[in-house]
């Protein structure tokens, strides 16, 4: 095999990699002023997956029809979102919650849900409370260790030998303190 054939999964996984690093250090750092993208974003993902299970039960052996009904269904929860601004920041934190204990779900399986769904409803809960203090910190920690972990999996695809361990943690939670330092000192109360 050549070279190049041998070199292709890596560079892909690079290639994805810097996305979803440029992603997340875009949530990290800038995640409070781009609220309304991303509550617009979560809104339309939990509207099309509701619609995508509605449009299953409907639409049996159709699958363009049951796409139609998620499109449908996530368009009208983004538009939703807009109008209904704090629903829309408690699906935002909700999902921030259970992206950040993710981890507990993969390595606890049940147990692990019951963490995501608790951080989730009292991310949830919090964030309707607290809307700017509550979405920085959560933008920032979930943007920072996403970033430090997709740094150390573009690391482990170059440097293999490399053991990295807790690195992404270090390096995750150094992004997540910046993060939020440069969005409470660039944000005001109530913007």
């Amino acid at each position: 095999m050549s070279g190049f054939g041998q070199a292709s999964p890596i560079l892909g996984a690079a290639a994805g990699g810097t996305f979803g690093i440029a992603l997340a250090l875009l949530n990290c750092f800038f995640g409070y002023q781009l609220k309304k993208v991303w509550i617009a974003l979560g809104c339309f993902a939990l509207g099309g997956a509701l619609g995508a299970g509605l449009g299953a039960l409907l639409f049996q052996g159709n699958p363009l029809a049951w796409a139609g009904v998620a499109l449908l269904l996530g368009v009208v929860f983004a538009c939703l979102s807009f109008k209904l601004y704090l629903g829309g920041i408690f699906v935002l934190c909700f999902m921030l919650g259970w992206v950040i204990t993710l981890p507990f779900l993969k390595l606890y399986g049940g147990w692990g849900a019951l963490v995501c769904v608790a951080a989730g409803l009292t991310l949830g809960v919090l964030g309707i409370k607290f809307a700017r203090p509550v979405l920085i910190l959560a933008t920032a920690v979930g943007g920072g260790l996403s970033a430090g972990r997709a740094l150390a999996e573009i690391a482990a695809a170059f440097l293999p030998e490399i053991a990295l361990g807790a690195a992404w943690l270090a390096a995750g939670l150094a992004l997540a303190a910046l993060g939020a330092a440069y969005q409470f000192k660039h944000t005001k109360p109530g913007g």
